[in-house]
């Protein structure tokens, strides 16, 4: 059985701004046939072991992504498991 094909677009709706821009850099090179500057797969995932520096700056990276959404100022674990009495 061949593989589904590829869809032609994509649609970025919702996702965070930096994440937006990486995904038109790698596109944008690709159709330049130019390599992209964008690390592809999170650091993460690829460099496991970083450095101090490297986690300093993938917690900031990680903090510019946000949803907008935040946990209540009083949650607690209670909000999580049932009690158990």
């Amino acid at each position: 059985m061949p593989p589904p094909p590829v869809p032609l677009t994509l649609d970025l709706t919702g996702l965070p701004e930096p994440l937006v821009r990486q995904v038109v850099e790698v596109v944008t090179a690709a159709r330049e046939g130019r390599p992209s500057d964008v690390e592809i797969f999170p650091k993460f995932v690829s460099r496991p072991k970083l450095t101090s520096e490297e986690f300093r700056q993938l917690l900031k990276e990680m903090a510019s992504m946000s949803s907008g959404q935040s946990l209540p100022i009083d949650f607690s674990s209670a909000d999580i498991y049932d009690d158990h009495d």
